[in-house]
């Protein structure tokens, strides 16, 4: 495997539970890689996944990275949350002061 190059990637890693392992579908796809590789391994990639669950491997994650060093931060076991996730976000509120402004229409009248 060619560092420049995307590639797929199946890895057991230990889960949460001790003793037991999980199957991550790992996509790396580095910045250096040329524009047609991306793009052919970036459309693949939903076909070799379900290509290898067709031979029995289940995936509990899936992980895309860009620089395979990066591939041991997610590939860490995911603990489970105790708390109920909190909206971190809210709808934008509109530019400018005051209430909303309603432009008349514009009705031509006849001229005498």
């Amino acid at each position: 495997m060619a560092p420049n190059e995307p590639s797929f990637v199946v890895i057991r890693v230990p889960s949460g539970v001790i003793g037991s392992t999980e199957n991550v579908f790992l996509y790396s796809c580095p910045e250096s890689s040329p524009i047609r590789l991306k793009m052919a391994h970036s459309v693949a990639k939903d076909v070799a996944k379900t290509e290898i669950t067709k031979l029995g491997v289940a995936f509990t994650r899936t992980v895309e990275v860009t620089d395979v060093a990066d591939a041991d931060d997610y590939l860490k076991p995911e603990v489970a949350a105790t708390g109920v996730a909190e909206v971190m976000h809210k709808k934008p509120s509109r530019p400018g002061r005051g209430g909303k402004r309603v432009v008349k229409k514009f009705v031509p009248t006849e001229i005498i």
